[in-house]
């Protein structure tokens, strides 16, 4: 998983981020 991050630029970064927060929320407003 580190290592992922480091090689591939922000912008790969922020596209996983934004998923994960996005499923988050729903799970959340589900609980």
């Amino acid at each position: 998983l580190p290592r992922q991050p480091q090689q591939h630029p922000r912008q790969p970064q922020q596209r996983p981020r934004q998923q994960l927060q996005l499923q988050q929320l729903p799970q959340h407003k589900c609980l």
